[in-house]
């Protein structure tokens, strides 16, 4: 995912985004840090660097393709709002000895940034990691956009994940953007867009689901999940030949649940453990599961610790000889990209489900790896693709604006990874329908062929005539081993 090679790095970004000075004649208890949002990436464009943009993103109706668009050197202010987490920041001590008052007294100096400890934070929290990943998105947009004469003055802001400090921060913020980026949380985007003074600026919010409370220009980045597992159940419906059907859903995916049983209603839920474990495993996988007739589960979570769990447990079952089981899931999530789920795993199970996120392409990867030396990931993917939206929705509404028409872009539009398509939702704002139905099959994450028949890829097993008596027969040796001998024949037994 590229981020464990950029934890230094990170490290030092932080030093040069967070100055702080403490005044040598002051105790540490009464320093301050001087505050400030984050300065815009210097960033190089790259000579060998082509715009990722072109020539996919050039059909708006009938206005030209973006590079077309600009006559002149245009600029964007751009604020983008990310959880980077400077209160998580972990400090450690840099006390010396000032041989100018006295040989033998510590004074504070210039804190310094405890790397190792900082390394083990991004480790451990989700948010500072999609900030840093979200980060790497953005700066490549903003150098991507320079080589058509888009210079973005950009601003970031952390979130620190706090509602209320963000919304402090748009009641006082007095610097203009012509676009605002995040925040990533819902909870916290919505008490900065209630706060916010200026309700003009359009904001582009990249995982929100659309909500009719919210005043303001609005672009919902999350496609509603309704019609995406409406169009995944009706797949699976499609491909059922009387599987035997399993669902896994964590305590946040009530309605995922529910559709699923509305359409499977056979289907036997597995109790979880605190949403990270199913509670009956041996049960679950020694005796519930058929070895007749092939098996399905459905995967509902955004918990990375719970599918990482299934999947590897389904991909054991899988492999046992006389037992086949298929994965779907009906909510999209990036949890099934990390590092913690193999995709030989998803492979093997021929794991369908609905994208948003897409992966990126190879030409991306290429280009992103010259630039910053590892490859992208998903996040970062998307961050990116985002990013040069919203650049292209701003400079189309400013051109609108210019000449006084009624034309936006209407149409799907695709980039690196993924496609974005927005929609009007309600009176002044848009909301994110692009979604693409994909499955992992002979390790390809592909477009999912809904045309082709499950006995082509997952056939069912050919059940033998006697397989009532064998069944017997095993369960027999399950029971009385003892009526056996070692080769499993019966032992016949000598009559007095």
């Amino acid at each position: 995912m590229g981020v464990i090679r950029t934890f230094i790095a990170f490290g030092f970004l932080t030093l040069f985004l967070w100055p702080q000075q403490i005044d040598a004649q002051r105790k540490r208890s009464r320093a301050k840090r001087q505050e400030g949002s984050i300065p815009a990436p210097e960033s190089t464009p790259l000579d060998t660097l082509s715009l990722l943009l072109e020539p996919k993103i050039s059909a708006i109706d009938t206005l030209p393709p973006l590079a077309d668009l600009i006559a002149q050197k245009e600029r964007i202010d751009a604020l983008f709002l990310l959880p980077f987490r400077e209160d998580r920041l972990p400090y450690r001590d840099s006390l010396v000895i000032d041989s100018l008052y006295s040989t033998d007294t510590p004074v504070d100096t210039l804190r310094v940034i405890d790397t190792l400890a900082l390394v083990r934070q991004i480790e451990l929290r989700r948010d500072m990691q999609t900030a840093l990943e979200m980060y790497y998105g953005i700066t490549f947009a903003i150098d991507s956009a320079a080589l058509i004469g888009v210079e973005v003055n950009a601003r970031f802001v952390d979130t620190k994940l706090n509602p209320e400090h963000m919304a402090d921060f748009a009641r006082g913020d007095t610097i203009h953007s012509d676009m605002v980026f995040g925040p990533v949380s819902a909870r916290v985007a919505r008490s900065y867009i209630q706060s916010r003074p200026d309700s003009l600026v359009p904001i582009f919010v990249p995982f929100q689901q659309p909500e009719t409370d919210l005043r303001g220009r609005i672009y919902f980045g999350s496609t509603v999940a309704d019609l995406m597992r409406e169009k995944m159940l009706s797949y699976a419906l499609s491909q059922y030949r009387g599987e035997r059907v399993f669902l896994f859903a964590d305590s946040g995916q009530e309605k995922a649940k529910y559709e699923v049983k509305a359409v499977f209603e056979e289907a036997h839920e597995l109790r979880l453990i605190n949403d990270l474990a199913v509670e009956q495993l041996p049960e679950f996988r020694d005796s519930i599961v058929d070895s007749l007739i092939p098996n399905w589960a459905f995967l509902e979570t955004t918990k990375s610790g719970l599918a990482a769990s299934v999947i590897s447990i389904l991909n054991g079952i899988n492999a046992e000889p006389k037992k086949s089981m298929r994965l779907f899931t009906t909510t999209p999530s990036l949890v099934y990209f990390n590092d913690q789920i193999n995709p030989i795993h998803l492979s093997s199970l021929v794991f369908a489900y609905p994208e948003i996120y897409g992966r990126p392409s190879a030409e991306f990867i290429e280009k992103f790896k010259r630039r910053f030396g590892f490859s992208p990931s998903v996040t970062t993917t998307r961050a990116f693709d985002m990013t040069m939206d919203a650049f292209y929705r701003v400079l189309v509404e400013r051109v609108k604006s210019a000449k006084d028409s009624g034309q936006v872009v209407t149409t799907k539009q695709q980039y690196a990874g993924s496609d974005i398509d927005y929609r009007p939702f309600g009176s002044n704002s848009f909301q994110n329908v692009a979604y693409r139905l994909k499955w992992v099959r002979d390790l390809n994450f592909s477009d999912l062929d809904t045309v082709l028949p499950p006995e082509v890829f997952k056939p069912w097993p050919e059940i033998p005539d006697t397989w009532l008596e064998d069944r017997l027969l095993a369960i027999e040796k399950m029971r009385y081993p003892e009526r056996f001998d070692e080769n499993g024949e019966r032992i016949e037994e000598e009559l007095n």
